[in-house]
């Protein structure tokens, strides 16, 4: 359950590197693709900031405080509370809880305006709405919470201070907790939309396995809330070595941040990993093949087409935003030629013909209208 002072202050570096890579990769994908930074992008890069907060407190606890470390005790084996390396320890303790609260709030929010940004169905875009609504009063209730642990405000809230505060292991079991729920909730909530779309089964499982990437997050927020559990029966025997038994919770503290926001970012990145269409047509998103995104070959004249809502913008780059099978649509149908109209040769230049048909259904059964 311990851990070395050198080990800690090695994870620490590799949780400030881990978190910044994968955030820069999300911007240099939107910059790939020529778009803008969305409320998603904003919203994860404050959780960035305060993941980047809570690993720079860790350090600070490793190296000035005693974290990792056995605590000083008096020769009577009571704990030197008033050494300075131990008050360290516990204003960035104090410091940990509520900037985790914050940066987990952000992270969980820049998630569910990803969903938004890709599922256009009404009712999902209420749900996603109602999510957020839930997140920000956790984010907010916990966070004063533990601001105000003890009264008046601060950060020595062990009983053996004396000062007049809650049941702090209590608090920290609850935030823990609910964190996990919420994280399982998150995770499960794209599953129904995506099962919902016309692709195949083989399309389906793919998109929900960039989705159920979270999991990492999940099982991180898991660890720590056993992390915290342990704590309470731990503690009661090692009261007098609080730096050293509760290295764990601090550790896995960082990892569920460091996951999470590695999690919010993955399904961002695929633009990363696109191969370069030779033959793509610049008037339209570079959408990829598996999402129901084709074009007709010249020789057959065969048609294929995807489905984007009415207010797809073109640096929804992630994959084609997804409408539901009962809300407006376009159906762009697209057939590539190498002769014009006249059946002359070209020289190799490619003629794009489409059409478009505007109805109330995905896929409607309407004749289309040349344009």
């Amino acid at each position: 359950m311990g851990y070395t002072q050198g080990e800690m202050i090695a994870l620490g570096f590799i949780f400030v590197v881990l978190p910044t890579i994968f955030v820069g990769l999300r911007i240099w994908a939107r910059f790939i693709r020529r778009a803008g930074l969305g409320a998603d992008d904003y919203t994860i890069l404050v959780g960035w900031a305060f993941t980047l907060s809570v690993c720079t407190v860790h350090l600070i606890a490793a190296i000035h405080g005693e974290l990792g470390q056995h605590q000083a005790i008096y020769p009577n084996g009571e704990p030197i509370l008033d050494d300075p390396r131990f008050i360290i320890y516990e204003k960035c303790k104090f410091s940990l809880h509520m900037l985790s609260v914050l940066g987990l709030g952000f992270t969980k929010v820049s998630v569910i305006l990803l969903y938004r940004r890709i599922f256009r169905m009404p009712i999902f875009q209420r749900i996603c709405l109602g999510y957020i609504v839930v997140i920000v009063a956790w984010t907010i209730a916990f966070f004063f919470a533990c601001l105000f642990q003890c009264t008046p405000v601060t950060p020595f809230v062990e009983g053996f201070y004396g000062n007049k505060c809650t049941n702090v292991l209590v608090l920290y079991n609850t935030v823990s907790g609910t964190d996990v729920a919420l994280d399982v909730l998150i995770i499960i909530l794209p599953i129904q939309p995506v099962l919902s779309i016309k692709m195949s089964l083989r399309q389906r499982l793919a998109v929900l396995g960039m989705f159920l990437l979270g999991l990492l997050a999940v099982a991180s927020s898991i660890a720590r809330l056993v992390s915290f559990v342990q704590c309470d029966t731990v503690l009661i025997e090692h009261y007098n070595d609080e730096t050293y038994y509760t290295s764990g919770v601090f550790v896995w503290t960082v990892v569920e941040l460091v996951m999470a926001v590695i999690s919010a970012c993955l399904p961002t990145l695929r633009p990363l990993f696109m191969r370069s269409k030779k033959n793509a047509t610049p008037d339209y998103p570079e959408y990829p093949r598996q999402y129901g995104s084709s074009y007709g070959s010249g020789k057959s004249g065969r048609r294929s087409g995807y489905m984007l809502s009415v207010d797809t913008r073109q640096d929804d780059f992630d994959m084609p935003a997804m409408a539901s099978q009962d809300a407006p649509g376009v159906q762009i149908q697209i057939q590539r030629s190498s002769f014009d109209d006249r059946q002359e040769p070209t020289d190799g230049v490619i003629h794009v013909q489409h059409s478009t048909t505007w109805s109330d259904q995905d896929f409607p059964a309407q004749p289309k209208q040349s344009v």
